[in-house]
């Protein structure tokens, strides 16, 4: 996706943790982890998939508590989820999480990602920081 990685290395120099989730399983979470190399180039904290919630995975906002208490984040007001998807935007919604953002670099539009509860939408993840400063 366009400009995660510069978002990420923001985030990075503003003290700010990373973490993905997916509702896909461990065997493929690290195939594709091993294959973008974030965590070994420090780009991400955390990459998380239904497996760390017992098979639990989308709506449920499971994974995000389990990033939560793995980095130590204690309130959900510190926590903000960002997605292309209905399925990035129902887990943010159901956590209560301070931001709960869509971008529409991915395969959905601005209708179809407005239907779901979101604090905002934005045209890419490289409109993060941007946002995180004005509003976070």
């Amino acid at each position: 996706m366009d400009g995660a990685e510069d978002t990420f290395r923001w985030c990075k120099e503003n003290g700010i943790f990373i973490a993905t989730d997916t509702g896909f399983h461990r065997e493929i979470t690290e195939a594709i982890m091993e294959g973008l190399k974030w965590k070994e180039r420090g780009l991400i904290d955390l990459a998380v998939d239904v497996e760390h919630t017992n098979g639990v995975g989308r709506p449920a906002p499971y994974m995000i508590f389990h990033i939560m208490q793995a980095l130590g984040v204690q309130s959900v007001h510190e926590a903000i989820k960002i997605g292309d998807t209905p399925a990035d935007l129902l887990p943010g919604y159901n956590a209560g999480c301070a931001g709960n953002i869509g971008v529409l670099s991915g395969a959905n539009s601005d209708a179809t990602l407005g239907k779901y509860r979101h604090t905002h939408i934005l045209p890419g993840v490289a409109d993060l920081p941007e946002l995180i400063n004005r509003e976070f």
